[in-house]
């Protein structure tokens, strides 16, 4: 399964696709505070 996280960075919206398993770990719910790392190809998500 996948969990698709939506960031929005006015004016723009990242998206990355998780399993639903690292947004299980992460404790990720609708509407949380949540941070975005860049990382070349890739969009690493976290909570603080």
């Amino acid at each position: 399964m996948i969990a698709k996280v939506k960031i929005a960075v006015e004016p723009a919206t990242i998206t990355a696709v998780i399993t639903k398993e690292a947004a299980d770990a992460l404790s990720i719910k609708k509407d949380d505070k949540v941070l975005a790392v860049v990382k070349a190809t890739e969009v690493m998500i976290g909570k603080e």
